[in-house]
């Protein structure tokens, strides 16, 4: 464990240095809170607090929670910092309708969605201010996360994330936690309309992404830095049966499927699966335009011709209307017969 002098002199070192950045973003942290643990919540408060980049405002909507316990940690957290605003509903408006009214009421120039049981590494609005300042036409950047457990004694799950992709994004929300978007991004993706979409709640947060990623102009960066941890086993704040579950997953794919490529026919599997990143199977059967897409296949192999041989007839089994190009790569094969005998079945 780190010693917490030593760690407080190193933020205040960093918030020193960020001073010095040309653009000085300000992020609005937007968390819904329902029945939340009252520790849970002080937690993500503290870590809000110990960042290094001090440039940021929490605004907290709880959702007609029937506990009232959290109330009291957010309500003394707020005498203490300005930059804390609660904001309390007697009846539950639903996730879409209750982040609606934090973005409503943000000032941010950049938007960080949260939830209230999460946990920000200290230096995670700094990496966001970096990146910023290091390309000024991002407008949207994503992070890793970890689990951490109720207990908050532990690290379990680490999710290393590959770069921004709109395919796999169909699929299944990867971006996760923490990402944080540009105010001018997300108005001209929602163009005056809601920023959550109450008709998605429970995946309201695929479908702001999806739209985001199909905005003229939408910039993206990966830091591949782990800055926020959510909690292992966390319920979410929508509770759908698995029937409402597919149907909105289905929905969303029937929105932004023909988005994203026009013209085309597909297929897709949709799970019930209630974990938040579980993946949705597509299908392109048909691209506009693409009849016969090309693919091209590389194999590289050293010697076991037998099983390189295997690997080719499969392919020429598949059924598909590619335009399919294999490439061999021999990797220094040492036996007289490999080369003959590969020569000899692609003859054949």
């Amino acid at each position: 464990l780190q010693c917490p002098h030593s760690l407080i002199n190193a933020l205040r070192f960093e918030a020193a240095r960020f001073k010095e950045l040309a653009r000085q973003p300000r992020f609005s942290l937007l968390t819904v809170l329902r029945d939340a643990s009252p520790q849970h919540l002080n937690e993500l408060i503290v870590s809000a607090r110990c960042q290094s980049y001090e440039d940021w405002e929490l605004l907290l909507v709880d959702d007609g929670s029937n506990s009232r316990k959290h109330l009291e940690v957010a309500k003394r957290w707020m005498d203490r910092d300005k930059r804390i605003h609660l904001k309390t509903l007697r009846a539950p408006l639903g996730p879409s309708r209750a982040r609606n009214l934090a973005v409503e009421e943000s000032t941010g120039d950049y938007l960080i969605v949260m939830d209230g049981n999460g946990v920000l590494h200290p230096m995670a609005l700094g990496v966001f201010a970096r990146h910023i300042n290091g390309s000024p036409k991002v407008n949207f950047v994503f992070t890793n996360e970890a689990e951490i457990d109720p207990r908050s004694t532990g690290l379990t799950n680490f999710l290393l994330k590959p770069p921004f992709d709109l395919f796999t994004l169909l699929r299944v929300p990867y971006v996760g936690r923490l990402y944080a978007v540009g105010r001018e991004l997300l108005e001209e993706a929602t163009r005056g309309g809601p920023v959550f979409r109450d008709e998605y709640d429970g995946i309201e947060e695929h479908d702001l992404l999806l739209r985001l990623a199909l905005t003229e102009g939408f910039e993206s960066r990966h830091a591949k830095l782990f800055t926020y941890y959510r909690r292992a086993r966390s319920r979410g704040l929508m509770r759908l049966t698995d029937e409402e579950l597919v149907a909105r997953r289905r929905r969303l794919l029937d929105e932004f499927v023909p988005r994203v490529y026009p013209g085309s026919t597909w297929s897709s599997t949709v799970r019930k699966d209630r974990d938040p990143l579980a993946s949705t199977s597509v299908w392109l059967t048909e691209l506009a335009g693409w009849e016969s897409p090309k693919l091209l296949i590389v194999i590289p192999f050293k010697d076991h011709v037998e099983t390189t041989i295997q690997c080719l007839e499969s392919i020429e089994q598949q059924e598909h209307r590619l335009d399919v190009l294999v490439a061999l790569v021999d990797n220094g094969s040492s036996e007289q017969r490999t080369l003959p005998r590969l020569r000899s079945w692609i003859d054949s």
